[in-house]
């Protein structure tokens, strides 16, 4: 299964998010979406995720849930934006800023595999 990440759009989405996210079979929004209208240009792809992020506070953003748990190719994996959303220790998770630090962040978190940022700004 093919899966597309982003985060970080904050309203706007590049053109070249839509080749690059060509061919997935679902798409996970780390958060800061910035505008619900970004979803919905996502979900012309393929079914979205997402969470909420630091800036989206306000309307339909506001309210995506700051964490969840998705099943990918018969694994769970944990999606936050921020460590201190955390509250799972888990073995897969995806948030949008790796530091060598998240692995003993507040011994909240053991994780073998994150993504490093890469803001879709």
């Amino acid at each position: 299964m093919r899966i597309g990440v982003i985060s970080d759009t904050h309203g706007l989405l590049r053109p070249e998010v839509a080749p690059a996210l060509a061919g997935v079979e679902r798409i996970l929004h780390l958060g800061d979406v910035g505008k619900v209208s970004i979803l919905r240009e996502l979900e012309k792809i393929a079914p979205v995720t997402a969470i909420r992020g630091n800036i989206d506070r306000e309307g339909p953003c506001g309210e995506l849930p700051e964490t969840e748990v998705v099943l990918v190719a018969d694994r769970y994996v944990y999606m936050l934006h921020d460590l201190n959303s955390c509250r799972k220790v888990c073995r897969s998770a995806l948030r949008p800023y790796a530091h060598a630090k998240f692995l003993q962040a507040k011994g909240r978190a053991l994780l073998q595999s994150w993504i490093m940022r890469a803001a879709a700004v």
